[in-house]
């Protein structure tokens, strides 16, 4: 299963080490196959601060993982 973290302020290596501390946290990020870190640039509510952004990066992620038509059944 994909999966989309739309981070903040944390890129992908800074998420990496800042759960690297955490200990199974790390171990859970690191078991998903298909992830992708998105940053936003934003605080920590970017529903009230970057709206837009987010609402953009809801979308993108949904409509990556959406099925495809062609894709078999």
């Amino acid at each position: 299963m994909p999966v989309t973290l739309l981070m903040g302020s944390l890129d992908e290596a800074a998420l990496r080490a800042e759960l690297a501390r955490w200990g199974p946290y790390a171990e859970e990020l690191a078991a998903i196959d298909d992830a992708t870190v998105v940053r936003l640039g934003t605080g920590h509510w970017p529903q009230f601060s970057a709206p837009a952004a987010l609402a953009r990066a809801l979308v993108e992620a949904f409509a990556e993982d959406a099925p495809r038509e062609d894709a078999p059944a």
